[in-house]
Formats: C-alpha cells, structure tokens, sequence
C-alpha cells in the first residue's frame, strides 16, 4: 500500500482496520489513559465530538475531535467509538512528542 499509495493511505487502512486494537503500552486503550491523566491533574475530562461521516451506510468513516485542557487531536475509524479511541491515541501520542 505505501509504494502504491503513500503514508496518508497507509495511515488510513491501519486507522480503518485496526484502529479498535490501539492500545497504549500499560495495555490500557488510549481513551482511558487519557481520562486518567486529566484526573490526576484534576482536568475536565475530555469532550469527543464527530466532525465527519465518510461512505456508505454499511462502511461509514468516522471522524472524531477529541478536546481537553491538554490540547485537540482527530481520529479515524469505522464505529465512533474507535474513531474516538485512535482520537485519544492521536493526542497520547502529540503529548509524547512535545515532552520528549
């Protein structure tokens, strides 16, 4: 897929098919993980949103926002909850970037 098509694709099969097993490394997935840091820090929790719905009926492309105190971030999936979860993953992993 990446020599026919590029990252942006690849990155958009693996969201599709996989985005529901994206789990952070303590084996938890990323929208509990997220939860629990804005606990400890005493945050709002976090606020998901669908921004889009993409195909048909039977293969719907959600696309969810996730906002909180620690910043914005979109995901992808085929149910709005793994578009939420990859969300989730999305920011975890922007949070990571920007600590390092």
């Amino acid at each position: 897929i990446y020599l026919d098509a590029g990252w942006p694709v690849v990155t958009a099969v693996v969201q599709r098919f996989w985005a529901s097993r994206l789990t952070t490394l303590e084996g938890r997935d990323a929208k509990t993980t997220l939860q629990e840091i804005l606990q400890g820090n005493k945050q709002p929790t976090p606020v998901y949103q669908v921004v889009a719905e993409h195909g048909p009926d039977h293969l719907k492309l959600f696309t969810v926002q996730v906002t909180c105190a620690l910043g914005t971030a979109e995901g992808q999936g085929p149910s709005k909850n793994d578009a939420s979860k990859h969300a989730a993953a999305q920011l975890l992993a922007q949070l990571e970037r920007t600590s390092s």
